[in-house]
Parts: C-alpha cells; sequence; structure tokens
C-alpha cells in the first residue's frame, strides 16, 4: 500500500518480492514509473518514517558489494532477458551447464536462473540485467567452449500464452474466457487439461500476458489459480525460481523373446503397447528384442512431482511393461524337417492368424508364439498333432489289430476299470474302439503294446460279479425310463463304485468288479432312488391347470436332457394316489412342492371361532371388509347362525389367508354381553327383537344377538342343590374339569318367602353322559344316566368320581323329603294350603359387537332401556282372592309359564284384601292381567249362581230342570252358562260321569256306550221379543237381509251417516239377523237398566273391517279379544248424545271380532303394543263414522269397503286411562263398576267397552 500511495500506480502495475536482507525488489511495468517512485521516495516523509531507501537494482548490488537473486517470478521480467540454449545434450549435467554459463557471461549465478528441459534438449537462461543477456548471446557465438558443447543460444521469444494451474474439475472454459475478457482481453484460444487440471490460455498481444503475469496468484470468482506464461517453442511454462526443476530419469533396457518381437511385429502391435505405456510416463524403442524404454517430456510436468516419483519411474514402468509382455507367451516342439514338411500346414491351419510359426532347421524345432490367452487353445492341438504325427509314422509300419467280444455292459465295467488309462499307459498311440451293434472291442497298435492290453482286459473280466435285484414297481419303472449306462454312470461310477445295472426281461440286475462293489451299487441305488406316494383326497386338485404347470417345471427343473432325476406317476385308475420316483432329494423336494400344493389347493371346509355369535354377524354385515378378498380367493364364506363360528370353504391355502384375515378383522371388534334378568324380557326379544335390534345396527354400528337356549339333550346344564352345598354342585359339574352352567336354587319356606337366594356359576358341560337327579316323597332316590358307553381310558375313573359326587350330595338328602331337585320353582303356599310356584324365568343375554367402545356402551344403555320401557308391574286387589282354588292355582302358574309373567300371590291380612302382584312385558301382563281378572269374575259369578238361580229357571223349560234334578255337579246354573258360552260341559252321576254337548241336546256317556236325550227350550224366546222388522229365521241362527234403497229402513241407516258429514257411495246396507247375539244383547241391556235405573244407555256406533270377515261378524258377533290388535290411540271424531258410534279394525281381526265380539284381551299388536292403551284395555268406537271408514274399512279387489254400524252398550261411562282393563268403580257406597270409559266426559269423540255382549253388529254398510 505504501508503494501505491507513493508511485500513485495500481497494484497491477507493479510487483513486490520481500528479500532477504531486510531488501524488497519492486520491479515495474514501465521503466518510467520505476524512475517517478524513486525520485518520490526521496522526498516521501513516510519513507523516512519507516526508514525506507530506494535504488535501482543496479546500485543496490554497488552498495550491497554482493549479488542479488533474480525476482521470484522469472518470467516476469522483460523477455530481452531470457536467453534460450538449444542442442543441450543429455550428458551435459546442470552443474557444468551452470559452470559454462558463468563463464561466459562473467557472472555470478545469483545473476541469472537456469532451467534445463531434457526431453526437448533446451535450456533458459534469465538473466537479471537485459544487457548482460545481449552479451551472453554475443560471446558464445564465438565461445569455443560453447562450441565444442554444440551449443547455441538466441533470445527468447515473447510469451504469448499463459498457463493456469489448480484449476477445479468444474470450471468451464466460459468461466476463464470471460474472467479474462473482463479484466483484460478476449483470449484468442483456450486449451483445457484436466488431467493436470491446468489450461493453456492464448492472446495476440504479448504485453497482455505481460501485464497478467506481473501476479502469480489471482482469483477467479471463489477459487484461486495461478498463472505461468507459456512458451510455445518450450512447451512448457516457466516458474519462479523457487520451484524445483529435475532431471528426467535414464533410460533403461529389457530382452524380448524374439519369436513374441516377431510376433508383436507381424500384428502390427508395437504402437499400442506404445500407448498402454503412455500412462506410464514410458515410450519404447523396438528396433530389436531388446528394446528400450525412455521417460516421456511430459514426465517432469506432472503436477506434485517428487524425487521419489523419479526414482520410482524405471521400477514402475518395467513392472508395467513385463505385465504387458505377460499377455503374450511362446512354446517349442521338437520336429524333424522330413515331420514338418508334413505338419506345416496342419499347424498353421491350427493357429490361423492368431500366431507365430518359426522353424528352426538347424535345432529341428519349431516355436509357436501368440497371446497367452490363445495360446490355451493353440498348444494342445498343435503338440498332440505333432506327437501323433510323429507316432504315426513310426505306427504306420508296425502296428496290429486286435478284436475282442465284449458285451456293453463289460465293456463299460472295463472303462470304468480305467481301460483308456490303461491303454495310455501302455503306450498313447494304442487305438481302443468298441462297436455296440457287433460288441466287438479293437485294439490296434504295436503288437506288444495290444497283446499287454488284451491281457490286462482278460484279467479284469475274470473279475466280474453279478446279481438280480427285486425292486418296488415304481423304481422299476422309472429305470426302464431311462439310459442304464448314464444312470450307473450318475449313480455307480462317478462315485467310484465299479459296477452297473442292466434290464432283462427277468427285472433288474448289477454286473460289477467285486462282491464289495456289488453290494455297495445295491446300497447306493437304495439309499439315492426312492418313491414316495402322495394321497389325493380332492380329485380336482389334480384338474387344475396350475398343478400341470408345477409338475411340467419340477420336472423341466429337475430333469436335464441327457439326464432324468425324477418322474411324477398318477394311477389312471383310482387317481387317488400321486407317485413320485427318482434320486431321493429331488423325489423329497418334489414331493414336498406337489404336498403342499394339494393341501393348499384341496378343498377344505376350516371354521373360525369368534368370540360370539354377534361378532360374527358385525362380520357378515360388514361385506365390504371381507368380500374383495373372498372373490379374490375363490372362498365361500358361511356364518353360522347359531353358533360362534364362522365357516370357509375353499382351497386350503386361500382358506388360510382369509381365514386370518377374518380373525384379525375379529380381533379389531369389541365384545361383551349383556344380562337382564327381567321376567319376558327374553320373550320380548324373541318376538319382537329383531325390530329393535336392527334399529340398534343402524344406529350404533352395533350387532345384538339374544343367546339361544341349548338344544343339547346330552349335556348336563343345570344343578339343583336342595342342601344349599355349592361345593358339591362344583364337584359334580367339574368332574371332566371342564366348566359347566349350573344354576343354585334355593327352596322357600313359610314366613320366608323374601328370603329366597340364587347362585350360579359357568360350568361346561359333561360331554359322555346326561344326568338326571329324581328325589321321591319319603325316601330320596338318585339315578345317574350315561347317554353314550363309558369306554376309553379314564371314563371308569370319572364314572366313580361322579359317583363319589353324588352320594356327597344325595347322603344328607335322605333326611328330608318333599322338596323337586329337578324343579325349577319354588312354592308359595296360602293359608287354606294352596301354593302358586314362583316361576324362575331364564334371563336374556345378549351378545354385543361393535367396532369402538364407544357404540358398544351405547348400544347396551338403548337395549336396557327398551327392557325397562316394555316392563311394567300391576297389582291387582279383590276379596275373591282368596277363593283361588287348586285348579285356579294351576292356571296361574300355567299363566307364568306361557306369558313369562311373574305372579306373586300375597295372602291379605284379616284388615286387608288379598293381592295378586304381575311383573313383565306390558302386553303380557294385560293379558294375565285380564286371565286374572276372568278367573276373578267367575268366582264373582259363581258366587252369584245361586242368585241368579230363579232368573235362569224363567226363561228354560222345566223339562230341562227335572232331567237335571237328580244329577250331581255341575249345577243347574253352570249347565245353563255353558250353554250360552257355547261350550260342552262335564256333569256326575252317582254312577257315571256324562259330557254335555255344546247345545244342551245329547248327553254322552264318557265311556261312550250310554246316551241321554236332553230337552232344552228358551222360555223368553219368541216372535215378541224379536224386532219386529226382521224377517222369518226360517230355524236359521244368522241370517243377512239386503235393504231396499229408498226404503224407511234403507234411508234412516243413510240419514245416521249423513248427519255426520259423511257421504259415501253406498253399494248396498243389509241387516244382520241373529237371534243369539241378539238375546245376549237385550239380556245384557236389561241388568245395565235394572242397575243403573235409567234407560239412556246405547248409543248407535260404526266399525269398519274387510269382506273376508263379514261371515264370522254376522255369526259370532264382536269379540274383544282381538279389536284391540286395530284400535289406534288417535281415534277422533264428533260426540253425539245419542247416535252412530264406529270401531275400525284390519281384515286379520274379522274371525276373531265375529266369534268374540269386542274383547280388550288380545289388543297388542296395534294399539296396546304401540299406544300404551291410553284410555284402557278394551274395545274402542269412534263417535265420527268417517274415520272408521277411511282407516279400517279395507277395500276388496274390486275397491268395495264394509263397515258395520252396531249398536253399543256405553251405560254410564267416566273418563279413561292407561293401563285399565275394566271400568273403574262408581263412588258411593253402592261400589258398583262404571260401564265404560270415554277419552273426554265434556266432549267424548270414543268409547271403550270391556264386556262381550255389549255390542251388536246391525247393519253392514258395502260402499266404495
Amino acid at each position: 500500500m505504501l508503494v501505491e500511495s507513493i508511485s500513485g500506480l495500481d497494484e497491477n502495475d507493479f510487483s513486490l518480492v520481500m528479500r532477504e536482507s531486510n531488501m524488497a525488489v519492486v520491479t515495474f511495468i514501465n521503466p518510467t514509473d520505476a524512475d517517478k517512485f524513486i525520485t518520490m521516495s526521496q522526498t516521501s516523509t513516510k519513507m523516512k518514517r519507516q526508514g525506507i531507501k530506494a535504488w535501482p537494482i543496479g546500485e543496490v548490488k554497488m552498495l550491497q558489494g554482493e549479488s542479488f537473486a533474480p525476482a521470484v517470478k522469472d518470467t516476469n521480467s522483460d523477455p530481452s532477458t531470457a536467453v534460450l540454449l538449444e542442442n543441450v545434450s543429455e550428458n551435459l549435467s546442470e552443474d557444468l551447464l551452470q559452470m559454462l554459463v558463468e563463464r561466459t557471461s562473467g557472472l555470478e549465478e545469483n545473476d541469472f536462473s537456469l532451467v534445463i528441459f531434457k526431453e526437448s534438449k533446451m535450456a533458459v537462461v534469465t538473466f537479471i540485467n537485459p544487457t548482460d543477456a545481449e552479451k551472453f548471446i554475443s560471446v558464445s557465438q564465438t565461445n569455443s567452449k560453447m562450441r565444442n558443447q554444440g551449443l547455441t543460444a538466441r533470445r527468447l521469444g515473447a510469451a504469448k500464452s499463459i498457463k493456469i494451474e489448480c484449476v477445479p474439475p468444474t470450471v468451464v472454459k466460459d468461466t476463464i474466457e470471460l474472467y479474462f475478457e473482463k479484466n483484460w482481453e478476449l483470449p484468442e484460444h483456450i486449451l483445457m487439461i484436466p488431467k493436470e487440471q491446468a489450461a493453456i490460455v492464448t492472446f495476440k498481444d504479448p504485453e497482455v500476458v505481460k501485464r497478467i503475469c506481473i501476479k502469480e496468484e489471482h482469483d477467479i470468482r471463489f477459487f484461486s489459480v495461478k498463472l505461468y506464461p507459456y512458451y510455445e517453442e518450450l512447451g512448457t511454462a516457466l516458474y519462479s525460481k523457487g520451484q524445483h526443476v529435475w532431471n528426467m530419469p535414464e533410460p533403461f533396457t529389457e530382452k524380448v523373446q524374439s519369436q513374441i518381437w516377431k510376433f508383436l511385429q507381424m500384428k502390427k502391435m508395437l504402437q499400442s503397447i506404445n500407448d498402454q505405456m503412455r500412462p506410464h510416463f514410458c515410450s519404447i524403442d523396438f528396433d530389436h528384442p531388446d528394446v528400450k524404454l525412455r521417460p516421456l517430456s511430459c514426465f517432469l510436468r506432472q503436477k506434485g512431482l517428487t524425487a521419489k516419483d523419479i526414482d520410482n519411474w524405471a521400477g514402475l514402468a518395467r513392472t508395467a511393461f513385463c505385465k504387458l509382455m505377460s499377455e503374450y507367451s511362446a512354446f517349442e516342439c521338437d520336429v524333424n524337417a522330413e515331420a514338418w514338411k508334413t505338419a506345416e500346414r496342419e499347424v498353421c491351419s491350427i493357429v490361423k492368424e492368431d500366431a507365430l510359426v518359426d522353424f528352426d532347421p538347424s535345432r529341428e524345432v519349431v516355436t509357436i508364439a501368440c497371446r497367452a490367452d490363445d495360446m490355451k487353445k493353440i498348444r494342445a492341438p498343435v503338440e498332440n498333432f505333432i506327437l501323433k504325427l510323429m507316432s504315426q509314422i513310426e505306427q504306420e509300419t508296425k502296428s496290429i489289430t486286435e478284436n475282442m467280444d465284449i458285451s456293453p455292459a463289460y465293456h463299460y465295467i472295463l472303462v470304468d476299470q480305467g481301460l483308456q488309462k490303461a491303454a495310455l499307459d501302455i503306450t498313447t498311440e494304442l487305438k481302443i474302439s468298441y462297436n455296440e451293434g457287433t460288441e466287438k472291442l479293437s485294439i490296434t497298435g504295436l503288437p506288444a503294446e495290444v497283446y499287454k492290453t488284451k491281457s490286462w482286459i482278460l484279467e479284469i473280466k475274470m473279475k466280474f460279479k453279478q446279481k438280480n435285484l427285486n425292486l418296488p414297481p415304481g423304481l422299476l419303472e422309472y429305470l426302464q425310463t431311462v439310459d442304464p449306462m448314464d444312470m450307473s454312470i450318475s449313480l455307480f461310477t462317478s462315485q467310484g463304485i465299479s459296477a452297473i445295472y442292466g434290464i432283462d426281461p427277468t427285472g433288474i440286475f448289477l454286473l460289477g468288479s467285486s462282491d464289495r462293489a456289488l453290494a455297495d451299487a445295491e446300497s447306493k441305488m437304495k439309499k439315492d432312488l426312492s418313491e414316495q406316494n402322495l394321497d389325493v383326497r380332492d380329485q380336482e386338485v389334480l384338474k387344475r391347470q396350475d398343478w400341470m404347470d408345477l409338475c411340467r417345471n419340477l420336472l423341466d427343473t429337475y430333469n436335464v436332457s441327457n439326464k432324468k432325476t425324477v418322474i411324477i406317476w398318477i394311477d389312471q385308475e383310482r387317481r387317488d394316489k400321486v407317485t413320485v420316483v427318482g434320486f431321493t432329494i429331488p423325489v423329497k423336494e418334489v414331493s414336498l412342492s406337489l404336498q403342499e400344493f394339494i393341501e393348499d389347493y384341496s378343498q377344505v371346509c376350516e371354521k373360525v371361532c369368534v368370540e360370539s355369535c354377534a361378532v360374527a354377524q358385525f362380520i357378515e354385515r360388514k361385506k365390504e371388509n371381507w368380500s374383495k378378498i373372498a372373490k379374490d380367493y375363490n372362498v365361500s364364506i358361511n356364518f353360522d347362525p347359531e353358533r360362534a363360528k364362522i365357516n370357509i370353504s375353499g382351497a386350503h391355502l386361500h382358506v388360510q389367508i382369509v381365514g386370518s384375515h377374518l380373525k384379525e378383522l375379529a380381533n379389531s371388534l369389541i365384545a361383551d354381553t349383556l344380562t337382564i334378568a327381567k321376567p319376558g324380557a327374553k320373550k320380548y326379544f324373541q318376538s319382537h327383537g329383531s325390530i329393535f335390534l336392527t334399529a340398534v345396527m343402524a344406529d350404533f354400528s352395533c350387532v345384538v344377538m339374544l343367546q339361544q337356549d341349548p338344544r343339547d339333550p346330552g349335556s348336563i346344564t343345570q344343578i339343583h342343590p336342595v342342601d344349599n352345598n355349592e361345593a358339591r354342585v362344583r364337584v359334580v359339574a367339574g368332574v371332566d374339569g371342564v366348566p359347566l352352567k349350573f344354576t343354585m336354587r334355593f327352596p322357600q319356606h313359610e314366613g320366608e318367602r323374601n328370603k329366597g337366594s340364587a347362585g350360579s356359576g359357568m360350568f361346561n358341560r359333561l360331554p359322555h353322559s346326561g344326568l338326571t337327579i329324581n328325589q321321591g316323597r319319603g325316601n330320596i332316590s338318585s339315578k345317574t344316566c350315561f347317554s353314550k358307553d363309558l369306554s376309553g381310558k379314564g371314563v371308569m375313573q370319572r364314572y366313580v368320581q361322579r359317583e363319589a359326587a353324588l352320594k356327597q350330595i344325595l347322603d344328607p338328602l335322605k333326611q328330608t323329603s318333599g322338596t323337586s331337585i329337578r324343579g325349577t320353582s319354588v312354592k308359595q303356599q296360602n293359608r287354606t294350603g294352596l301354593f302358586l310356584d314362583k316361576e324362575e324365568f331364564d334371563p336374556a343375554v345378549f351378545h354385543l359387537c361393535a367396532e369402538n367402545q364407544r357404540n358398544l356402551s351405547l348400544a347396551k344403555r338403548k337395549i336396557s332401556d327398551l327392557i325397562l320401557h316394555e316392563q311394567v308391574q300391576r297389582t291387582i286387589d279383590d276379596q275373591y282372592i282368596n277363593q283361588l282354588s287348586q285348579e285356579d292355582i294351576k292356571e296361574l302358574n300355567s299363566l307364568q309359564k306361557e306369558l313369562t309373567v311373574s305372579i306373586r300371590l300375597e295372602r291379605g291380612q284379616e284388615d286387608q284384601e288379598p293381592r295378586i302382584h304381575l311383573e313383565g312385558l306390558t302386553r303380557d301382563v294385560l293379558t294375565a292381567e285380564s286371565e286374572i281378572r276372568n278367573i276373578i269374575r267367575r268366582l264373582e259369578r259363581k258366587e252369584n249362581f245361586s242368585n241368579k238361580g230363579p232368573l235362569v229357571h224363567e226363561q228354560v223349560d222345566s223339562i230341562f230342570h227335572h232331567q237335571f234334578d237328580s244329577y250331581g255337579p255341575p249345577s243347574f246354573e253352570e249347565l245353563e252358562e255353558a250353554c250360552r258360552i257355547k261350550q260342552s260341559v262335564m256333569r256326575k252321576t252317582k254312577r257315571t260321569t256324562f259330557n254335555a254337548n255344546q247345545g244342551l241336546t245329547m248327553d254322552v256317556s264318557c265311556n261312550g256306550w250310554k246316551q241321554m236325550g236332553l230337552m232344552r227350550k228358551d222360555l223368553i224366546i219368541n216372535d215378541a221379543s224379536l224386532p219386529q222388522h226382521w224377517e222369518d229365521m226360517k230355524d236359521s241362527i244368522v241370517k243377512q237381509v239386503p235393504l231396499t234403497a229408498g226404503s224407511q229402513e234403507y234411508n234412516d241407516v243413510v240419514a245416521e251417516l249423513t248427519k255426520n258429514g259423511l257421504y259415501l257411495n253406498i253399494r248396498k246396507i243389509e241387516r244382520i239377523q241373529n237371534t243369539t247375539l241378539w238375546q245376549s244383547y237385550l239380556l245384557q241391556k236389561k241388568q245395565m237398566e235394572v242397575k243403573n235405573k235409567h234407560t239412556n244407555n246405547e248409543k248407535l256406533l260404526y266399525y269398519g273391517t274387510g269382506a273376508d270377515s263379514i261371515d264370522l261378524i254376522n255369526s259370532k258377533g264382536f269379540n274383544r279379544s282381538y279389536t284391540r290388535q286395530n284400535v289406534k290411540s288417535h281415534c277422533t271424531g264428533y260426540s253425539t248424545i245419542q247416535g252412530a258410534m264406529y270401531h275400525g279394525t284390519r281384515a286379520d281381526s274379522i274371525d276373531m271380532i265375529n266369534s268374540r265380539s269386542f274383547n280388550y284381551a288380545v289388543m297388542d299388536n296395534s294399539y296396546l303394543g304401540q299406544h300404551g292403551a291410553m284410555y284402557g284395555n278394551g274395545s274402542y268406537f269412534t263417535v265420527d263414522p268417517a274415520y272408521s271408514a277411511r282407516s279400517f274399512a279395507q277395500p276388496d279387489t274390486q275397491g268395495h269397503k264394509r263397515m258395520y254400524q252396531a249398536r253399543v252398550l256405553v251405560g254410564d261411562y267416566t273418563q279413561g286411562r292407561s293401563g285399565m282393563i275394566a271400568p273403574p268403580a262408581k263412588t258411593g257406597p253402592s261400589a258398583d263398576l262404571y260401564d265404560s270409559v270415554t277419552d273426554s266426559l265434556i266432549h267424548p269423540s270414543m268409547f271403550i267397552i270391556f264386556y262381550d255382549t255389549q255390542a251388536y253388529p246391525e247393519y253392514l254398510i258395502t260402499f266404495r
């Protein structure tokens, strides 16, 4: 920076080099700048402050009195200071040349630098002072020592190129070009040298090179390079003085075999070898076999060259050259001139153009030179041919031929025993040939050689042994399909066993050189050959195309064209076995592959067990999760509806894959069990569960299945102990070591009916037996029954264990009696000694399956809510409950079992009425309540029969009375009741039991041998009691009379319809005449008028129905036992004080209505089950006829609808409410009941009745 400040120049206009002795040399491009710098420095305060003085380079030498070395970058000096010495001899050392330059120039060694280029025989002397260069050139022309050395000196021309070193491999030519164009000028040419990481850049003007090379180091963008002037006439760059200049290594000589040298010349391969040695910086002189190896001129231009590289060059070059020469070889064969004349053409035809053939007559040797690779295929044929030719010449005059009779088998053994080797040991010229057709062995050679060979053959033949073999048919078949010779080689001779097998009509025989050889051969055959039979259960497997492909591929794999190691044979008749025969290892491997295929693709049916049936059904519903894989693998998947398993049918391999997929699918699901021990819960879901469970599936993606009862009669499913000893039960149930379901039930005695308990556990069934334990009265008897024979290991021990366990249970029971062991109920005893069984109902056990726990929990909650919603508890209070008989109790027990309703009898105390508590499903509880109330009403009627006696006698003829007066039960009133309800009745005399038919017209003894006629006549039925407008019945019970359109009766019916605003397309109106129904209705009406003390009890109502119900309604009337199937909770209409009321129903309810009139007992399907019997569980009638016509009158095929106009005794009514099964009691001391209930006391739109005889179908209206 100090030089720049004083000179006012840029760093590119000069160079600065620090020298020893506290000096520095500043070289300016322009001499004027040097003079200016010297002048300015003398007055510069900065220079003085630093104590620096500046002088021209000559003055420095004078001041210091010593030689001054040139600048570091000699090439940056003026080109006029560089002198080129030519014709520098290789023998001229650097020291001698240095002294010669010093002597000629008269300078010291520090006044110039010397660089020798031996490869181009040049040297460059660079002087510090241009004048010294001129002087040296002038003196050298007359210097005798220079001339003696043949040296000439001339000025070195200016460099037009520079050499860039340290160029990264990623740099491209364009980068260098742009760099120089930007900073100096566009280069004329750029030569990239990637191997040296260098480049040669040429410019038009040498001055550009001069300016560029002022600095050695340059930065081209992000990398640094070094620049040196490059001289074309030198073929190199001139480096700084600090860079070492090496001497070229000395050449050396290597000897090459003359025939190989000739071969290389013949094949013109000298240049190729030189090219191959170029990477080793070596050039070869092939003028004569003693070749000379010289270093290439570029050797010294290598980057990073060291002394070690110089020293190692010769060794490395020699190694590389010897390696190249090792690729060529030569061999000699002895042959005389006469034989060579015959052999020359054949030898040349063998070697062709691949070798050099050189015959030396003086030595009688022929030499073959060629590549080492070709030597392998040339040498043996040439040597063999020459030897054969030499021997042939001898054999032509002295050889003889002998023939011997030898069978093929013997010949094979002879060959195996070494016939050829024995002949070769005798002589190589011996000719032995065998003709299998004539079975003759020919021996040709010199007599002595022939006879010696025959002697050897005869000696070996005398030692031969033979043995017949007994082999399985499969092996015999296999050996007949292969060549005996090839098989013998593979089995015996290749293993050193001198034997062979042959085939004759008797079978297989072995021929060997000795007994040991036969034994080894037989053992080898049994060891290496085998057959294996594969059972085929599914014959379809053998018809598959991939089976055929597998067999073909296996045979192709294990069999080659000249060697068959295995065969596959199938019995064409049975086709249930596949036989694989051949060598043991291939047989095993082929059999394994075939067996795997047979097993994999045989049709099987396997079961995948899952946790529950719900899991199986969930998977079945999620068909998208398994249908594709089932289709892809062509398997059939069947889901067992009763067991927790999935049946998979198809190929075994595919079944396994699909089974694994289903198991993974099952394992990913969440399964659980929900147990609900509520009466009727199981029954409810068995009948209606499909609807709700389907909704659960849709709402929560959860499958719910109700566990079904086991149906295996050969298993123990329950054990009921009577002594509260659970341990004994577990002993019996666990005899076989497997869990069995058991239930502990304990009897309830009087006073302990609320203290009973039950225990349960899980035992599995006994697989070999069914167990029955019975207890009779007085003594306890036990019986053990086994449904299957107890045979086999361990059965007797289990039998003894069972007997011991049963003994433990039964012994304590021998002191007790009166308790059922097998029973599933506990008796409740009333004060009169009657018992009501407490029925134990099976709980509803649900299996659930969902994809996550949340959905499963929601589904369980939903099911529990459904059960609780359907559950109801009712209590019946009635004084007649205490009058229940044993038959009534049995009927209650039957109701418990049939309806699955819990019925608990609670006898009232002295001041309390008795009660019956009901619990179960709503519909079942209501049905049970209805039946129980019927029983109670029957008791009530029975009590009232005595009061009704006079009334009955007034209605029935006295002949009936006298006939039955002397008979026993039933009473006269009961007979009349049976007649009324159309039932048969049993009655007893002192000696005979009679059965009176429904009409009481015939009385037949139960043994069938005695009949009595009965006479019964209604005294009140006469023409006056029937409506006057009825037609004559003519002894008919039911008659259907069409009304004439426009008649007064017809118009009255129509008027009742139209006054409510209903206008119908009426087709016809028919009057229904049924004397029985009419009399029952009149009797009920009379009783109601007496009871209510008024006559305003009747209303006209309407009832819609279908065509298929007409006959039954006409004959039997409306029966309340089925009408509730059709009642809707939303029945609406307009109230009338007196007028028509309408009742709608479906076609499937007609028969029941016709036979029993309107009855609420079975109204469960539509109204009670769905709408909760909003106003009571009775028969519903609406005030508005339009509702029945619209909602319940079902059209027939012609579009005709039908509706009844009915007379209904509504009597005194009150507000109805849900759950009523009879009208409520009126207030007041009479404790009488209302006759019906309604939806509204102010504006009633419907009425509900609870008794059959309160309605009569008067008119049938058909309309469209």
